[in-house]
């Protein structure tokens, strides 16, 4: 479970999250929105110990019980990964373009878990059966992948080492609508089937109420409400940042609702 209580985050001497609370456990699906520069990606990066050099941190950061707010570097790499575990907007940026896939599957399992090689390549070719790819993107580079298999190839390495709790930094933003659809679908699948806590954070309000239970809407680095997801697909929100991304999801022909079959139950 992860715990963020009254989190404020400062760079450069300016405070740029305040007093963010909430709290994703196993089996339960948060999602974390606002407009660009609301605060949501620095306070997804502080669940997972990413902050960039020379942020400040106050608050708590609890996994498990245990506050890692200001815990070094050797701390946060036993739970990253095993206990917490992040997928990134960009596939492109988070792998590394000279190494093949199965390498960049077998490091984390082998430095980390200490598999030997032979033990490393089953797990990772069982991870890529479980977000539906071949093992033959073992053997490429992330250039050779479509937009889609690197999104999926970056979902198995988070999901490598079974973690409680997925943060997932706007997985979709740079996929094509349809890809999207899948990858979502994909998401919702791998929630359900291994009863993971999941972090969905966006900034379009219509994907994120259509697969969460509730709904944490950021401004201006401030929570501005928490809400149940049905109510806001239903138009309820309760703060003007709230109104404001409701306004943006019907403006664009995104209805709230819209995507909301596309859920499993």
């Amino acid at each position: 479970m992860i715990v963020l209580d009254h989190l404020r985050v400062a760079i450069g001497g300016t405070t740029v999250v305040h007093d963010v609370s909430l709290r994703v456990g196993p089996g339960e699906r948060v999602g974390l929105v606002g407009a660009s520069g609301s605060g949501k990606t620095l306070t997804a990066l502080a669940t997972v110990g990413l902050l960039p050099e020379g942020a400040v941190v106050d608050g708590a950061v609890a996994i498990d019980g245990t506050d890692l707010a200001r815990a070094d570097d050797r701390t946060w790499s036993r739970v990253r990964g095993s206990r917490v575990a992040m997928v990134f907007q960009e596939p492109s940026l988070a792998l590394n373009p000279l190494l093949t896939v199965g390498q960049q599957f077998a490091i984390p399992l082998r430095r980390l878990e200490g598999l030997d090689r032979h033990e490393a390549g089953t797990r990772a070719v069982a991870a890529c059966a479980s977000v539906s790819l071949g093992a033959e993107v073992l053997d490429r580079r992330p250039h050779e992948l479509s937009g889609g298999q690197r999104q999926r190839a970056c979902l198995a390495i988070a999901l490598l080492r079974g973690p409680a709790v997925l943060v997932a930094d706007e997985p979709t933003t740079a996929l094509d609508p349809t890809v999207q659809h899948e990858v979502l679908g994909l998401l919702d699948d791998l929630v359900q089937r291994r009863g993971l806590g999941l972090l969905l954070v966006s900034h379009d309000l219509a994907v994120v109420a259509a697969r969460t239970d509730r709904v944490v809407v950021l401004d201006q680095g401030r929570v501005a409400e928490t809400s149940q997801s049905a109510s806001l697909r239903a138009g309820g929100a309760t703060s003007d940042a709230g109104r404001r991304l409701v306004e943006a999801a019907m403006v664009s022909d995104r209805r709230i609702g819209s995507l909301s079959e596309g859920r499993r139950a």
